[in-house]
């Protein structure tokens, strides 16, 4: 009776995180009540605790929630409290999903990982066929497509209709193609000729948008997942080489192609080391002057930095102090680096810690051979950095999620498998 009350439990934990997949087409409020249904009845797996699971979760769970518990204990310590309270609480996910995955005394079998994975896919499918559907619907592409500012249109339009910010949609979308690459390339099952056509097509979709959004990061790392995918599956270092150049070649006509990536690319060739003035601002010389103004903070106080709360004030001072720009001064511009970001908010301390929670998973990874969670990181790890990935919601669930549910359920049972054998 009271196993069977335990695999209920276990079923009613799996449909919850079933439900939570479909996240990416989830409007924040929604996501945010999924999410706590998640948590509160992976919570309720206390009552069939398995206490050598426990014992062997709760060191990674620590790890992976790290910044967002040192954030909490920087409150007191910050000038603006307020602002510090608010970087908190933006936080919370990073805490409470890697807490909810210490009371499951299970894991998920490669069927429910297939059907969570699929949910995912679905979800960023259905969020580009409405945003395409729209944009096709209003004669957009045919007003806009050679208009000198077809790249910023494009990208507001998307953000607009779909709430996402053109880089996490695109960090979404990157990770929904290596879960359709993996499945076509690296088959653990058998699937019929209609569903691997339907897989080219979500690809191919996705890699369009990817390329209209113009997207830089995700898509420089969505090239190294590519390589990474051909480096597995090359027989030899000739057929590497060969796919390496064929991708460069894909990646370069993409660029020379696609109006978005163009403008946005020659940017860094007419920018080249000027720094941003009124006349000639750009998302290329903004970027050279916040890289600037978060190097010269972090020389001046690498050690502890200037606490979670307080470091949008240094870096206006700075822009205020070093650069003759009303409209750097006028925005908060954050650090466009969670590296510097959390370097400058937490110390040396907080950087080392986040870089263990990237680089010893990867290593686990890379051992267990568990492809997709190499690829997740690839991407998390790119686009972090000219991105604060982890300063907006979408950035914080993909990665609290999705690391959570990989590294604990796949990443995890494999290593500890390994030294039992």
């Amino acid at each position: 009776m009271k196993s069977e009350a335990f695999n209920k439990l276990n079923q009613i934990q799996y449909y919850s995180l079933l439900v939570l997949a479909a996240f990416p087409m989830m409007p924040k409020k929604i996501q945010s009540i999924a999410i706590i249904a998640f948590v509160v009845i992976s919570f309720i797996g206390v009552i069939q605790l398995n206490k050598e699971l426990f014992k062997r979760k709760l060191k990674w769970i620590l790890l992976f929630s790290s910044i967002s518990l040192i954030y909490g204990a920087l409150i007191f310590f910050s000038d603006d409290t307020s602002s510090a309270v608010f970087q908190t609480e933006k936080r919370l996910s990073l805490l409470v999903i890697p807490f909810a995955f210490l009371f499951w005394n299970w894991k998920l079998d490669v069927k429910q990982l297939n059907a969570i994975k699929t949910v995912f896919v679905a979800s960023c499918f259905l969020v580009v066929l409405r945003l395409l559907g729209i944009l096709i619907y209003a004669d957009f592409f045919q007003e806009a497509w050679n208009h000198p500012n077809f790249s910023f249109m494009m990208r507001n339009a998307a953000e607009s209709i779909t709430g996402f910010h053109p880089s996490y949609l695109a960090l979404y979308l990157s990770f929904s193609i290596c879960i359709l690459l993996l499945w076509l390339l690296f088959p653990k099952q058998q699937f019929k000729k209609h569903t691997k056509g339907m897989m080219v097509i979500g690809i191919l979709v996705f890699v369009i948008l990817i390329w209209l959004l113009a997207a830089r990061m995700p898509l420089l790392g969505l090239f190294i997942a590519l390589l990474t995918m051909a480096f597995w599956k090359a027989a030899n270092i000739k057929k590497f080489a060969l796919v390496t150049v064929v991708l460069m070649a894909v990646l370069f006509a993409a660029v020379f192609f696609s109006p978005s990536l163009k403008q946005r690319s020659m940017q860094l060739f007419n920018s080249g080391f000027n720094m941003p003035a009124d006349e000639d601002f750009n998302d290329t010389n903004v970027r050279l002057a916040i890289y600037t103004c978060s190097l010269k903070l972090l020389k001046e106080n690498w050690y502890s930095g200037y606490q979670p709360g307080d470091v949008y004030q240094h870096l206006n001072e700075c822009y205020e102090s070093t650069f003759k720009s009303d409209k750097l001064r006028e925005k908060n511009f954050n650090t466009h680096n969670e590296y510097f970001n959390i370097w400058l908010g937490c110390g040396i301390i907080g950087f080392a810690l986040f870089l263990m929670m990237l680089f010893l998973p990867l290593k686990m990874a890379l051992r267990a051979d568990e492809k997709l969670y190499v690829l997740f990181l690839i991407l998390f790890m790119v686009s972090c950095l000219t991105e604060n990935v982890l300063s907006r919601q979408h950035g914080m669930v993909f990665y609290a999620i999705l690391n959570s549910m990989l590294f604990f359920n796949r990443v995890l049972p494999a290593s500890y498998s390994s030294r039992t054998q």
